[in-house]
């Protein structure tokens, strides 16, 4: 027996440098230290240089690891490094992870680079770097890069609550546009209303503030002493150049004492398009030029309304500014007063081309403008080529197309157009010495207080084609339809129907006569033509020529 056991004990010893691998351990055999050394590796290496080079996780919870290549499915993964993990699934938080491929699960507070994201909730992510593609584009872009197409002033703090302040912000998005090329200048306003407490300055050349809609992207003055938008300076000596407003509406919370909702000076190729202005506001829109680089002006689809001075100004009432505003448009617009005496609806007093297109100038419920259009030049500015189309000057306190001030009025042209129902005036009067080659044709001039047309200064005035009916209305009979002054010379009135009749006639001013349907001072001067008018239903006749000149001409006129 003491034999068996001592061999027994050789044989231990003899193969204790031998590892047998642990599918051969029985339930009587001891593993040595070679036996565990051996079971506990992995291709070679040690279980912790292992576990790195691949990991496939499924459910359960990974935690504070740093893992390369790994799929992971289901369970949760928190405050890890991952390097293209594969994501399906799970929740996974707090990670830096590098070229993911995430399907479905949530995603949150991570920093992931050049990830593809299918599904599932990304929040909190920093994906400057990330490519996207607008369905059915052919390219991917950055999405940093396709953000910086639009510039938006939410994206700089402000609210658009009515409430906010968001002065500041406006003005650091207008400043960041000025920063980049990306977004090709425009300020964008999605729907809000954005409080002001000062003025908005628009400075520099290609710029635009750019409205959601017109109803819904509100630019709200908190003040009442200045303009609400500036583009250029007061000092005229910032050349602004194509720059724009779109699709905006411009109002105010009290009642505006001065400034104008858009003020511009030294400016070239300005658009101003799809905007509303209205509430209490002093004036809608000025347009000067101190220094002469105001021109190319496009105005179109205004409403201009609750105007208390001026809706429409171009050039300085001023004689310390001598140059005129060059080439203004306007097209398919509305300008109404907001109180009883407002003083314009549009005011040119220095304009060197100035052409408007379907426009309504009217009342607006008990508000009435002083006169709708009217020309007034300081001694050292002028108006000149004029034209009219399609133009209402309608219900004014006074006349409603007046030619007043003292610099030269040349070169005017008012085609279909319309001068009616003046509350205390005329239709269209002339009182400035220096006007010179005006056209009126195919317009009508219906139902004003006083005259139709007084021609009581100028040269080389046309009336042709054109109704020059029921006027008088204060008194019927007191006033003509046409009355030539003792400072006009070198007129034509031809081709035009002057008496009653006509829409006011048949709907309820039949009783309505002017006096005589051409009425020419003795004093009036030489070289005037009156032919082929139809006079009917003036009180006292149709033409009355009181001058004793030879030097004219009236014939082919039918009375009756």
């Amino acid at each position: 027996m003491k034999r068996l056991i001592f061999a027994a004990l050789i044989a231990g010893t003899s193969c204790a440098n031998a590892q047998v691998p642990p599918q051969k351990w029985t339930q009587n055999y001891a593993p040595t230290l070679a036996d565990w050394k051996a079971a506990l590796l992995y291709n070679g290496n040690t279980i912790s240089q292992a576990l790195p080079l691949k990991v496939d996780v499924t459910g359960g919870t990974s935690t504070n690891q740093t893992v390369n290549t790994p799929a992971i499915t289901g369970g949760t993964s928190t405050n890890q490094t991952v390097n293209a993990p594969t994501i399906t699934g799970g929740t996974s938080t707090n990670q830096t992870v590098n070229t993911p491929a995430i399907t479905g699960g949530t995603s949150t507070n991570q920093t992931i680079n050049a990830p593809t994201i299918s599904a599932g909730t990304a929040v909190g992510l920093e994906v400057s770097s990330a490519l996207g593609k607008v369905s059915g584009a052919s390219v991917s872009r950055h999405l940093s890069e396709k953000l910086l197409d639009v510039v938006s002033v939410r994206d700089f703090g402000a609210k658009g609550d009515g409430k906010t302040d968001d002065t500041a912000a406006i003005n650091a998005a207008i400043a960041y546009a000025k920063s980049t090329s990306y977004s090709g200048g425009k300020i964008f306003f999605p729907d809000g209303i954005y409080l002001i407490s000062s003025t908005i300055n628009l400075t520099g050349s290609g710029f635009s503030l750019v409205g959601q809609s017109v109803r819904g992207a509100t630019i709200l003055a908190g003040f009442t002493n200045a303009n609400i938008i500036q583009i250029g300076n007061q000092n005229g000596n910032d050349d602004n150049e194509k720059d724009g407003i779109y699709n905006l509406h411009i109002t105010s919370q009290n009642k505006m004492t001065d400034g104008y909702a858009i003020w511009a000076e030294g400016v070239a190729h300005l658009v101003i398009d799809n905007v509303r202005m209205d509430g209490s506001l002093n004036g809608g829109i000025d347009i000067e030029n101190p220094v002469g680089t105001t021109f190319g002006i496009f105005l179109s689809h205004l409403w201009i309304a609750g105007i208390q001075n001026r809706g429409l100004t171009i050039g300085a009432q001023s004689s310390s500014h001598s140059t005129v505003v060059t080439d203004v448009f306007l097209s398919d617009s509305v300008i109404l007063p907001g109180q009883s005496a407002a003083d314009c609806g549009i005011c040119l007093f220095g304009a060197g081309g100035f052409y408007a297109s379907g426009v309504d100038i009217t009342s607006q419920s008990a508000y009435h403008f002083n006169n709708a259009i009217k020309m007034d030049p300081a001694g050292n500015t002028d108006v000149n080529t004029v034209m009219l189309s399609r133009v209402l000057a309608d219900s004014s306190n006074n006349e409603n197309i007046l030619f007043s001030g003292v610099g030269p009025i040349a070169d005017v042209t008012i085609t279909n157009g319309w001068a009616n129902t003046s509350l205390n005036g005329s239709g269209i009067s002339f009182e400035n010495s220096q006007t010179d080659g005006v056209t009126i044709a195919a317009t009508t001039v219906d139902s004003n207080a006083q005259y139709g047309i007084v021609l009581d200064k100028g040269a080389n005035v046309a009336i042709t084609d054109s109704r020059i009916l029921n006027n008088s209305m204060s008194g019927s009979g007191n006033y003509d339809g046409i009355a030539v002054g003792a400072g006009v010379s070198a007129f034509s009135i031809t081709n035009n129907q002057i008496g009653n009749g006509g829409w006011f006639n048949v709907s309820g001013h039949s009783d309505v006569h002017q006096r005589w349907g051409v009425n020419i001072s003795a004093s009036a001067g030489a070289g005037f033509i009156v032919s082929n008018n139809r006079g009917f239903n003036n009180t006292r006749g149709f033409v009355n020529d009181q001058t004793t000149t030879t030097n004219k001409s009236i014939i082919g006129n039918v009375n009756g």
